[in-house]
């Protein structure tokens, strides 16, 4: 058995572990009083089907919301199929929360990818009927991170309330931790591992 087993009991065990420590909160809920807390996010790469097993799995068994970053410009999956549509209301449904899982690679500056998120929310949002304020970077540069990229009445996932860029990374220092399990892979140590 590996040490961080990546299943639904051991993620249901991380949850349960991480809220004895500090509580879960929304990305919308964070105050500058807030001295420790907890953001669940899910960048959806890949699978729908996928993210709405795990969706039900919050919702059911560990009575919790988190949000699911969904992506308008994706090689796997259509946003606008019937099928695809329909699991997206369904987390939605839930109770989760859906944002834009924006794809920066390509575009030329700040000022076109503010273009481009717009854009893509109020086309998303309208074409799903599901209200959209957040949004999320895949695989963001240092320049995007440093940019801090703020937009009326949207969050920013990776803005300085949740995510401070550091180019020499003390987490200690900030107060801020990252962990991200990306491809099976706790890229950013593991929440319980904290160098």
């Amino acid at each position: 058995m590996k040490l961080y087993p990546f299943s639904y009991a051991y993620y249901c065990d991380l949850i349960a572990s991480l809220k004895e420590i500090s509580p879960l909160k929304d990305f919308s809920e964070i105050t500058p009083a807030d001295q420790a807390f907890f953001i669940l996010r899910h960048d959806v790469e890949f699978s729908l089907e996928r993210a709405l097993d795990l969706a039900k799995l919050e919702h059911e068994a560990l009575k919790i919301q988190s949000s699911y970053f969904i992506q308008t410009r994706n090689n796997t999956y259509n946003i606008l199929s019937r099928q695809n549509r329909a699991l997206i209301k369904e987390i939605y449904q839930l109770g989760h929360t859906i944002g834009l899982h924006v794809n920066s690679a390509g575009f030329s500056s700040i000022d076109e990818i503010r273009q481009i998120i717009k854009k893509d929310i109020a086309f998303f949002s309208h074409a799903l009927d599901v209200p959209m304020d957040r949004f999320s970077f895949h695989r963001p540069t240092p320049e995007l991170l440093q940019a801090n990229l703020k937009m009326e009445q949207l969050i920013n996932a990776y803005g300085e309330d949740y995510f401070q860029y550091d180019p020499h990374f003390n987490e200690k220092e900030l107060g801020i931790y990252y962990f991200s399990d990306s491809e099976h892979s706790w890229k950013y140590n593991h929440p319980f591992v904290m160098k």
